[in-house]
């Protein structure tokens, strides 16, 4: 695996805009920088007959929505979300058009290329700073039976109000068996019955 730059990545960031800039020339090929210019310009004839409608985007972390966002403000449309939604939710104001032929398809190449690196460089710290083992977790066949600690743990997590341990019961303030219509000697305000007495079964 061959890790790129942050140069180099630019660079095939700008190359792939510029595929999508779909250039007339020899010359609109080499000027990647005019890319930019190019998509705006088509946005706009595209928006002198078509109307721009709402889309809501849903990406699946904050990286993309960065990335996404990114894009939309590149070729001057503003990113926004409504009060509620999710981070990972971006609305936007644009043609259908657009949006299916240039602002997508380039947004998906350009996520993959930059979860590429990502995970590249997440590999690299790792294995310097952790671990040089970066094999995936061991897959193992379910056992038929629980493990040992899972008995433990299904105890632990479903145990009802009557199988944890209770309190005894407390005698009136004056030390007096607490009746069951009694108001409880905790001091919630309940009878007795309602209350303590109900958790330690009397």
């Amino acid at each position: 695996m061959v890790m790129l730059d942050e140069a180099a990545l630019i660079a095939k960031l700008a190359k792939l805009e510029a595929l999508y800039a779909r250039p007339g020339t020899d010359g609109e090929r080499v000027a990647a920088g005019m890319a930019r210019d190019r998509i705006r310009e088509r946005l706009r004839e595209i928006e002198r007959v078509e109307r721009p409608i709402e889309f809501r985007f849903t990406v699946s972390d904050n990286w993309s929505r960065s990335l996404l966002s990114a894009l939309l403000r590149r070729y001057g449309i503003a990113p926004y979300r409504y009060r509620g939604q999710r981070y990972t939710t971006i609305m936007a104001m644009a043609t259908r058009t657009f949006v299916d032929e240039t602002l997508w398809p380039q947004f998906e190449q350009a996520d993959a290329i930059l979860r590429q690196y990502l995970q590249e460089v997440t590999d690299k710290v790792i294995s310097k700073a952790i671990s040089g083992d970066l094999t995936d977790v061991e897959e193992r066949a379910k056992s038929a039976g629980p493990s040992p600690a899972a008995p433990a743990r299904e105890e632990k997590r479903g145990a009802s109000q009557a199988e944890r341990p209770q309190p005894p019961p407390r005698p009136g303030r004056d030390g007096r068996k607490v009746g069951r219509n009694d108001p409880c000697p905790c001091g919630s305000g309940r009878k007795y019955k309602k209350c303590c007495g109900r958790t330690t079964g009397r």
